[in-house]
């Protein structure tokens, strides 16, 4: 196989996880080969066609995708600008011959909304050195593409108390607001397909903390909107 053939098949790759995580927060090896697989039409419209009859099969594409990950273990100068780009865990999918497997899962490497994460939702991995605080998030970190979704559903309003930092700071306020994931995402052991409309709501950073405050399971937006009501 020689590298101008990867050359080519990578940046699909690295395509096929971007358009994945859309809608998901990683995408692993199998995925990212049967997206490739159900959109050969619009990758094979380069001249000549990228996948031939020998490789458009499942496992053909699978095997690139395999290539791929072991470049990027090995830090291969051909893969270095998707090292730059993506970030990967290992994960265990079900398969038809054996309950599961280990694969490479990728998504794109996003910006870390760290005011965002209450310490009730993360695992106990808080580090406190003199004014710095670093906190260790794990993979299910807040996709920033669903937190657009959910924002253009819901607008960037508060759904607890009604808080529009637009209408109260003006331009600098404008579209601020917190998401609020409806599943802790502690309580998350796996990888799962987000809908930004049913698995998330907007909210203000103080409802957001309040909601918080009950535990193991936080409070619903309901149960928060009463309490509110109440006082």
């Amino acid at each position: 196989m020689t590298n101008n053939k990867f050359t080519i098949i990578f940046p699909i790759i690295a395509d096929a996880i971007t358009q994945i995580c859309t809608h998901k927060i990683w995408a692993n090896r199998d995925e990212i080969a049967q997206y490739i697989l159900d959109n050969l039409a619009k990758y094979n419209a380069a001249s000549p066609p990228v996948f031939d009859a020998s490789i458009d099969t499942h496992q053909g594409v699978a095997n690139f995708v395999d290539w791929f990950s072991a470049w990027f273990t090995q830090q291969n100068e051909a893969v270095l600008p998707y090292i730059a780009t993506f970030e990967r865990i290992k994960l265990n999918v079900p398969t038809e011959k054996q309950a599961q497997r280990e694969v490479w899962a990728y998504r794109p490497l996003v910006e870390k909304i760290p005011e965002e994460i209450s310490p009730e939702e993360l695992s106990p991995n808080i580090y406190t050195e003199g004014l710095i605080t670093r906190i260790a998030v794990n993979q299910y970190e807040r996709n920033l593409q669903a937190k657009k979704h959910c924002i253009d559903h819901y607008g960037a309003v508060c759904l607890v108390c009604g808080f529009d930092f637009e209408k109260v700071y003006g331009d600098i306020g404008k579209g601020f607001i917190h998401v609020h994931h409806l599943i802790p995402i502690h309580t998350i052991k796996q990888t799962y397909q987000i809908n930004p409309i049913t698995d998330l709501v907007p909210v203000c950073p103080n409802c957001h903390a309040m909601l918080h405050k009950k535990k193991p399971q936080p409070y619903t937006i309901e149960e928060l909107k009463a309490i509110t009501t109440k006082s």
